[in-house]
């Protein structure tokens, strides 16, 4: 079952597009995604090329898993231009991923203008995490124990990953220590875990940070939640 879901953006200015977007949503799994821009008003214009890709924005634009093609997708402008307005779909894109796109137009000459300015789809799917320690002086052997809390900024099921980790007063850092796990997330849900963990005997004094990390879909770290801690001799 797929969803359509519409961004509306790009407009031209000078070979510059600026972008600007809303959603429309409905339940799915798979989605149908249209990006719209206005039409560059070059006399020789040829087409565009649309860039795209998942995870974390920015160039490089090197997205592979579109139906309609890897990036960029090239189009003539007779194909994509209706009236006023051009747009172009993506189908069955998998609606956990963010997705990134970026437009260019190009002239008969072969020229190519800048890019435009970046809009994504499920940019709003972002996870915040707090953690909250029950003492931040600790000794060697003593416990330590927090509590974790997940709230979902979404407005659709995402899956994150969530782990923990440790920098040492050295600056080097920990393996997880906690996770990751991967939790799905219904739209505005809180969730909330707790974790003890005992201070080693003979771990060496000094501050800690300890590091609470979430992820998106691809792996990518979208936000985190750190506090620091103060490890005494006994």
């Amino acid at each position: 079952m797929r969803r359509v879901r519409q961004i509306f953006g790009f407009a031209f200015a000078q070979w510059v597009f600026i972008a600007w977007g809303f959603f429309f949503l409905s339940p799915a799994y798979g989605i149908d995604l249209t990006i719209r821009w206005d039409p560059s008003d070059a006399s020789n214009l040829l087409g565009y090329k649309i860039y795209y890709k998942t995870g974390s924005p920015g160039q490089p634009y090197q997205g592979e898993e579109a139906l309609e093609g890897s990036s960029p997708i090239q189009v003539h402008a007779y194909e994509v231009t209706t009236g006023e307005v051009c747009e172009f779909t993506f189908t069955d894109l998998d609606e956990r991923k963010t997705y990134f796109f970026a437009v260019t137009a190009c002239d008969m000459e072969g020229n190519e203008s800048r890019f435009s300015n970046e809009t994504c789809f499920n940019c709003s799917q972002i996870c915040e995490c707090t953690l909250v320690p029950d003492k931040t002086n600790l000794y060697t052997g003593d416990i330590l124990s927090l509590q974790a809390t997940l709230l979902s900024h979404s407005g659709v099921r995402q899956e994150v990953w969530f782990g923990t980790m440790v920098t040492k007063p050295d600056m080097s850092r920990s393996d997880f220590i906690w996770g990751p796990f991967r939790i799905e997330l219904s739209p505005g849900e809180v969730l909330s875990g707790q974790k003890t963990h005992r201070i080693p005997v003979g771990l060496e004094p000094g501050v800690y940070t300890y590091h609470g990390y979430v992820a998106n879909y691809e792996g990518d770290i979208v936000y985190e939640c750190p506090f620091h801690f103060e490890v005494f001799e006994k």
